[in-house]
């Protein structure tokens, strides 16, 4: 499964004359996309631009531009101290309770009709419009799954381009790659329903929900796969293993605006979102209007005001009681199969 040449090499090429010609004050939420879909192209096509001709006052510009988006973030991170703590505090009482993140099994793997039948038959369950998110991306050759011995995975976009592309590279085709791309649909169905529609001139640099819409995806495509029995050790396995993502590094808060800020804020919130939401949501199209509101008042609202839309109180939310009994039974059913 890969990737239309034809339809990313002019992308490309339009990106790249965006960047070169447009509004200057534009080309700072372009330029890192730019370079995604440059080494997209080289890494898939071998084919790419050599650097766009900026001046070193337009880098300049970006590298202000990045710094002034991190700060905010980190900002976030101040004023949402209680969140991270209480994500903390929930890990901490898992490990009291026996949770075990470690158990694995060998996972399932899948051909590309597989793969194809089964993301167009979960995504339908949210209704029509994620469905048709999902089938564009296959129909017009927007999904790149190679086989690697070097792990990646992203779905790149642009909003002058109003369009995206997943690409995705392992060794074997798994659940975990399938699992992937739950997460990376997520993406779309978010770039498609807030981004685009909104006309947001938008950087991802400084959002700390930038995972809530992929991750809450995945985690209810892991539930999908045990529900219909199509892998159930390897979805609780990969699901066991998402409890990772709510650990901080030791050293995060002194973080200087570098990756791991963001990898330590965003996975971490999205993963403890992603888990809470897939706990209330019962009904698949009547929660996506509710989380709707969510993914599109995420710049504004703060965190006690989103969990509102999807029902959730703020004081559970920081407990974590909703998603204690799901993760340790998962835990405890996963063990028990793998005879542990």
């Amino acid at each position: 499964m890969n990737i239309d040449k034809k339809l990313l090499t002019n992308d490309l090429r339009r990106l790249r004359s965006y960047v070169e010609n447009g509004r200057k004050d534009d080309v700072k939420y372009e330029y890192a996309r730019l370079y995604w879909f440059n080494e997209t192209c080289i890494d898939l096509f071998d084919l790419g631009y050599e650097d766009v001709d900026l001046t070193e006052k337009d880098y300049e510009m970006i590298r202000l531009f990045e710094k002034k988006e991190k700060r905010k973030l980190l900002e976030f991170t101040k004023n949402n101290i209680d969140v991270l703590r209480g994500i903390d505090n929930f890990v901490k009482r898992l490990d009291a309770n026996g949770f075990d993140a470690l158990n694995w099994c060998n996972l399932k793997q899948f051909n590309e009709n597989e793969i194809k039948d089964i993301m167009l038959s979960y995504y339908s369950t949210f209704g029509n419009k994620t469905y048709l998110i999902a089938k564009k991306h296959f129909d017009e050759k927007r999904i790149s799954l190679n086989h690697g011995n070097n792990y990646q995975g992203y779905y790149i976009y642009s909003t002058n381009i109003k369009d995206g592309y997943i690409y995705l590279n392992d060794e074997l085709i798994d659940t975990s790659v399938v699992a992937d791309l739950a997460h990376e649909l997520g993406h779309a169905y978010d770039f498609n329903t807030f981004i685009i529609p909104q006309s947001k001139k938008y950087s991802n640099i400084r959002d700390p929900y930038l995972e809530v819409p992929s991750t809450f995806f995945e985690i209810d495509f892991l539930n999908y796969l045990i529900s219909q029995n199509i892998d159930r050790k390897g979805a609780r396995t990969l699901k066991n293993s998402r409890v990772y993502q709510l650990v901080t590094d030791d050293d995060f808060e002194f973080s200087d605006y570098s990756k791991e800020l963001r990898e330590n804020l965003v996975y971490k919130l999205g993963y403890y979102f992603a888990f809470h939401l897939c706990e209330v949501c019962e009904n698949k199209e009547k929660f996506l209007k509710q989380f709707n509101n969510f993914l599109t008042s995420r710049c504004e609202a703060d965190i006690e005001a989103l969990l509102s839309f999807v029902g959730i109180d703020y004081d559970e939310f920081l407990s974590g009681d909703i998603i204690m009994h799901p993760l340790l039974s998962n835990n405890k059913i996963l063990s028990k199969n793998l005879n542990y």
